[in-house]
């Protein structure tokens, strides 16, 4: 997982531009194994305007993180 925080302290602040990251990374494996049971509904963004524009997918399987990403979220 932490390719994906060096990615986002890479492209910080760069709202709308193009940033090539050192290091490749591949949003696919932040995904289960299994993609092939999911759950999909129209819904609405989380924060105001709270636009209802969006197709959410919540894949069945849930992906293991470290205690470690956890501290780092928090």
């Amino acid at each position: 997982m932490v390719p994906v925080l060096d990615a986002l302290e890479e492209t910080a602040g760069s709202v709308g531009e193009t940033t090539p990251l050192a290091v490749p990374f591949s949003p696919a494996t932040l995904l289960p194994d299994d993609r092939s049971h999911f759950y999909r509904y129209q819904g609405s963004l989380t924060t105001p305007p709270c636009t209802e524009s969006v197709l959410w997918t919540v894949m069945h399987s849930s992906v293991p993180i470290s205690k470690f990403q956890v501290i780092l979220e928090a």
